[in-house]
């Protein structure tokens, strides 16, 4: 892959699942074109998911995860032989850190989810979740490194 201008070879965003967080990703996504205008940029979600990131300007390539047999296999080598440079792991689980290990990132920025024991009291307690920042600007909180 040819290095841009900017010293940097793309970007992949990892968000895998869930409807609100994908499109509620997308600030973040344009945030990150309009630093680095030249860069690729791919994200890779659950294949029934695509249709949410497909028509983004901003992302140059899809990689659909496929959760059938041998899928996070599959993608994990899609990823690496892209050579994405830095990878930002939306999703914060193990299979996004199974693919951000993979895909031999020079750089891996991490969203840091809630405290677990605000997700117990929500599902176990069934107490409503009060988030102090809005998903939208933790997801952007991501990419301040």
């Amino acid at each position: 892959m040819k290095a841009t201008p900017d010293g940097t070879d793309g970007f992949l965003f990892i968000r895998l699942s869930s409807v609100g967080d994908i499109v509620l990703t997308e600030p973040a996504v344009a945030a990150l074109r309009e630093r680095f205008p030249d860069a690729r940029v791919g994200f890779a979600l659950k294949r029934r998911f695509t249709d949410l990131v497909a028509g983004n300007e901003s992302i140059d390539r899809v990689h659909p995860f496929d959760e059938t047999g041998g899928g996070l296999r599959r993608l994990a080598r899609e990823i690496r032989d892209v050579s994405y440079r830095f990878v930002i792991d939306l999703h914060s689980n193990a299979r996004s850190r199974v693919l951000s290990r993979a895909s031999g990132a020079d750089a891996v920025l991490r969203y840091r989810k809630r405290d677990p024991f605000d997700s117990i009291a929500v599902r176990v307690l069934r107490r409503p979740y009060r988030a102090s920042r809005r998903l939208v600007s933790r997801y952007l909180e991501t990419l301040s490194p």
